[in-house]
């Protein structure tokens, strides 16, 4: 798709494509792909062979194969299945088993952050039971231990698993993390008392902070701080969000991007001295290595690192740098030695970026003016990246182009800025305030765009997902087969119709039936009613975390408005006015006995107070708030919620029991009990919370798991 590939597309005497590489690595991640989502080996064979099988027929058909090119991609799909396999069986599946085990071990201290909680995350390098493996120590802080030092613990394993708030399993796992360990004893501390770069590079790191702390307010320090290094405490969830929900969200992890920028400043540099290629290619080497060491390195700042490497070292062997071929040796080379990366979020949109901006935007813009090149190479990456950040995020921005267009300037200015100071050893910190008016300037544009009608787009159900994935590969292939715009223009806009005509539909009929999911865990329960487009959220625990889960829940689901907020007590309310400031909320009901001055506002009202029974609507459904229980009424049916002390009895069809295991038996066909042990359950009950209850008008109902 770019000029390289027409250049060398085919030998001179022979039909067949001398892309190996290119074919190697997409048949290879298709591998790994397919034996990830397979579940067990009955189920896996047959659905590895039909798929794959049915894909190459499709494609030698088309004459988009030839024989040799099929036998290659068929060889990569099997040594990818096998590698995963062999993954999952020899380290993954081993080191899952040790959940709650208790063992003595050692290992070598490699990164230290200070978390919000005063705590300190050590990530040590060690080997349990001859693995090799990553794993967070959690603990209080201990004088002494630094970068490069040995400890030895006697510690207790903890499986990593998913939490709906942060969803962390899966990122845990693309970095190579499986264990974590909260509960140890310290029994051994060997400092590293020769050289270490890392350790260095990290107190030089600690030194910049507290200089661009000193200097600037919380809030553009930390905007700062988590484009130079990836540090993100300081900035608070709704800056988080809207930078995010702008599309420039990148900018805070530390990514390619910060790469590229901190290589080209030092290309800038290093070119004054007209250095021959070698000497350049050493440079860019070590700059990549202390860049890596210096900041919290991830999948997506080795793959630029490679990328980078292999354009610098084009010129020492008489080649060209080609951009796809490049991009495939940087995935094949991260998943060939850890297969786990291919369930990273950053590793699949850091790769869509590179693929919008370094393939698709100078094939399709190359025809276009060169005033509308750039703004038309950013929508390519927003496009390129829409089907990544749709299936593994839920939702896509759709001011990304507008965003980098306008924001990203800001924070590259503030960003180079923070370079320059990290370069020159905090001499040039006179500068700070000026990246800190950047960041300001950025931050506050980035909240009221996210406020915007239309700034981004939740997908939240499975089968439009599926049809994004779809959708992506039809294009990819017409482009393919083609190599021509029109024909690839014209299928995107058709596909993109199909999408927004499935989404009007898909809205049209959840309209039309009652959405109730249980947020929380275990004791601590909050209720998010949605009917009819219109949303209320009922806090059942007044626990703080609740405030956590209502937002993810309505960020997931792309809801920007709730009728609604009903709070149990006093608690939690400072936690939700903190994470749900781009959410408007009509109105506020608390009982009467919470000690609430009447001149605190919440999100811009004095809250009311529950004195009796108050029945409100929300949508096409009743909604009855009491002190005591909370009655749904739809099409119908009932649905109680209440405490679990209470003895009474109730008949509803559905019956949420929260706080504990109540000592009564309800007649309902479906009974929630957020903290009860799963095994005292029949088959319509559940445990636990983070379930999303569905029920259409003729009684059926759908628990779906929002965890899973």
């Amino acid at each position: 798709m770019n000029a390289d590939h027409a250049k060398h597309s085919n030998k001179a005497d022979s039909g067949v494509c001398i892309r190996g590489v290119e074919y190697f690595t997409f048949a290879w991640i298709a591998g790994l792909l397919l034996a990830f989502v397979s579940s067990d080996w009955a189920f896996r064979l047959p659905l590895l062979l039909g798929i794959w099988a049915g894909g190459l027929t499709g494609l030698c058909l088309m004459k988009l194969l030839h024989r040799k090119t099929l036998l290659l991609c068929t060889l990569a799909a099997i040594l990818a299945t096998g590698a995963w396999f062999g993954y999952e069986r020899n380290i993954l599946r081993p080191l899952e088993a040790l959940d709650g085990q208790r063992l003595l071990c050692s290992g070598t201290v490699k990164q230290i952050r200070v978390l919000d909680n005063d705590r300190i995350r050590y990530t040590l390098s060690m080997r349990i039971n001859g693995i090799p493996t990553t794993v967070d120590w959690y603990i209080s802080d201990i004088a002494g231990i630094e970068i490069g030092d040995e400890v030895t613990l006697d510690a207790e394993f903890t499986r990593i698993e998913s939490d709906y708030r942060y969803q962390s399993l899966s990122g845990s796992i693309g970095n190579g993390k499986i264990l974590r360990i909260y509960d140890s004893t310290l029994c051994d501390h060997r400092p590293d008392t020769g050289f270490s770069l890392r350790r260095t590079l990290h107190d030089y790191r600690q030194s910049i902070t507290q200089i661009i702390r000193e200097t600037l307010p919380v809030e553009e320090a930390g905007l700062l701080l988590g484009m130079l290094f990836g540090e993100k405490q300081a900035l608070s969830e709704t800056v988080t969000t809207a930078l995010f929900h702008t599309g420039i969200g990148h900018i805070t992890s530390v990514s390619g991007l910060h790469l590229v920028f901190f290589c080209t400043l030092l290309g800038l540099i290093l070119n004054r001295f007209h250095l021959p290629p070698k000497a350049m290619f050493a440079a860019t080497f070590c700059s990549i290595l202390i860049f890596s060491l210096m900041v919290d390195s991830s999948v997506a700042v080795y793959r630029s690192g490679l990328m980078l490497l292999l354009a610098a070292a084009a010129p020492l062997f008489g080649r060209y740098p080609d951009t796809l071929r490049s991009l495939c040796w940087a995935m094949l080379i991260c998943t060939v030695f850890t297969p786990y990366v291919i369930v990273s979020a950053s590793f699949w949109l850091s790769v869509s970026g590179v693929f919008g901006i370094g393939i698709a935007a100078p094939w399709i813009t190359r025809h276009l003016p060169k005033r509308l090149r750039s703004f038309a190479s950013l929508c390519c990456v927003s496009i390129a990246v829409f089907p990544a950040s749709i299936v593994l995020c839920g939702e896509s921005s759709l001011l990304s182009p507008i965003g980098n267009l306008i924001l990203l300037p800001l924070s590259v200015g503030a960003l180079y800025i923070g370079l320059l100071v990290v370069c020159t050893g905090g001499l040039t910190a006179f500068l700070l305030p000026i990246a800190g008016l950047l960041c300001r300037l950025t931050t506050e544009l980035a909240v009221w765009m996210a406020k915007l009608p239309f700034a981004f787009l939740t997908i939240s159900s499975a089968q439009m997902q599926a049809f994004v994935v779809l959708a992506a590969g039809c294009v990819l292939l017409v482009a393919w087969k083609t190599k021509r715009q029109a024909p690839t223009a014209v299928m995107a806009a058709v596909l993109t119709g199909m999408l927004a005509i499935g989404l009007f539909l898909e809205s049209r009929q959840n309209a039309s039936r009652l959405q109730i999911a249980v947020l929380g865990t275990e004791t601590q329960s909050t209720v998010v009613l949605t009917a009819d487009r219109h949303t209320w959220v009922i806090d059942l625990t007044d626990a703080a975390k609740n405030a956590e889960y209502v937002s993810q829940y309505l960020e997931d689901y792309g809801i920007r408005h709730i009728d609604g907020l009903t709070l149990s007590g006093g608690r939690a309310a400072a936690a939700y006015q903190e994470l749900l400031q781009t959410v408007e909320v009509q109105e506020i009901w608390m009982p009467e006995d919470v000690v609430w001055r009447d001149d605190m506002q919440l999100f811009g009202q004095t809250p009311q107070k529950l004195t009796a029974e108050q029945t409100v609507s929300v949508g096409n459904a009743l909604l009855t708030l009491d002190m005591e229980r909370h009655r749904i009424q739809w099409q119908g049916y009932d649905v109680i919620l209440l405490d679990h002390a209470c003895e009474a009895s109730v008949e509803a069809l559905i019956v949420l029991r929260y706080g504990g295991e109540p000592a009564v038996s309800d007649t309902c066909g479906i009974w929630i009990v957020p903290a009860v042990d799963a095994a005292k359950l029949d088959a319509q009950s559940y445990a636990g919370s983070n379930y999303l209850l569905t029920v259409w008008p003729d009684g059926r109902i759908r628990v779906t798991d929002l965890e899973s």
